[in-house]
């Protein structure tokens, strides 16, 4: 709980990288999913909120792999650039359908995808999910530092 309490706290108590490593060491910790963490770039002063709404997708992005893809590794790779903070969390478990990678933004049944996509849209972002090259999911979530 205290590694979410301090993790939830976006820009004031921790920053983008911090906490999602954060969240990565709880979701290893208790699921035995072995996670890597990859930050590119530097960091520029953001908005709290571009940080919240990229800590809210990988958190849950994270809770999915741990509940539904049964993946032995994940990975999140952070790229701050000089427009934009992109987070893309890759696993290689079992993947999605591709009736639910069509339909999640309408499905009911996937309100944690469409939950992600509503949240990166409204920060003015873009918003991706596909099957892995090999096996798994990745989700790609990409928001400008400015609008």
């Amino acid at each position: 709980r205290s590694v979410f309490a301090v993790a939830e706290g976006g820009n004031e108590r921790a920053d983008l990288a911090g906490s999602v490593g954060a969240l990565l060491h709880a979701i290893g910790q208790s699921s035995g999913i072995e996670t890597d963490l990859v930050v590119s770039g530097s960091p520029l002063p953001t908005v709290p909120r571009i940080q919240d709404v990229l800590y809210s997708v990988t958190k849950e992005a994270l809770t999915n792999v741990a509940k539904h893809a049964k993946a032995d590794v994940v990975l999140v790779h952070i790229r701050y650039g000089d427009r934009r903070v992109d987070i893309v969390v890759q696993d290689d478990g079992v993947g999605i359908g591709d009736l639910a990678l069509r339909r999640y933004a309408d499905d009911h049944l996937h309100f944690g995808l469409r939950h992600m996509r509503k949240q990166v849209l409204e920060a003015g972002g873009v918003f991706e999910v596909t099957d892995g090259d090999e096996s798994g999911v990745t989700v790609s979530a990409s928001i400008p530092l400015h609008r």
